[in-house]
């Protein structure tokens, strides 16, 4: 059954690594590309079209970051594994940033984009959300590249992490 939960392990941390760079990479530089403008010829669409896009990649971020959770704690609880602050910590706080950019930060970017090109909107709220917008957009990204980072770690953890444990105390703080 260890094996099994090992899988799992190695399969949910390249699943969660691998479409955060495949979003970061492709998805989101695909969707503000001239070709996407072009195509779909109004400047809301591409933002719009990214929104929905962006509500389903948080939806994958909850899951890859709940299994990581709860994978890692049976591991230290019933597998002897050794209790980790530093990586357990760092899951936790991928996982919290998911939920904040997820539950937070995506609505008001989404509220913020209507506003931007509502026809009905004063250039002054216009500009207000567009400056907004911008400095949102782009303190998203920063913290983008950190969770990556993160991931990048995780996963390196993950993958190296098939020796047996020495730990005799699975509740054992290093």
């Amino acid at each position: 059954m260890n094996g099994f939960l090992r899988f799992i392990g190695l399969v949910n941390a390249g699943v969660w690594l691998g479409a955060s760079l495949f979003f970061t990479l492709g998805v989101a530089p695909a969707v503000f590309s001239t070709e996407m403008k072009t195509l779909l010829q109004l400047p809301y669409y591409p933002g719009a079209v990214a929104q929905i896009l962006f509500a389903r990649f948080f939806y994958l971020q909850y899951i890859c970051g709940g299994i990581a959770i709860v994978l890692y704690l049976w591991e230290a609880l019933y597998h002897g594994r050794k209790f980790e602050r530093f990586t357990f910590s760092l899951l936790i706080g991928l996982l919290t940033v998911a939920l904040v950019g997820g539950l937070w930060l995506q609505p008001r970017l989404k509220t913020l984009h209507q506003i931007r090109y509502n026809v009905r909107s004063s250039e002054a709220e216009k500009e207000s959300a567009k400056k907004l917008f911008g400095a949102l957009h782009g303190s998203s990204q920063a913290v983008n590249l950190l969770v990556l980072a993160g991931l990048f770690f995780y996963f390196w953890k993950v993958t190296a992490s098939g020796r047996p444990s020495t730990a005799r105390n699975p509740f054992a703080w290093e």
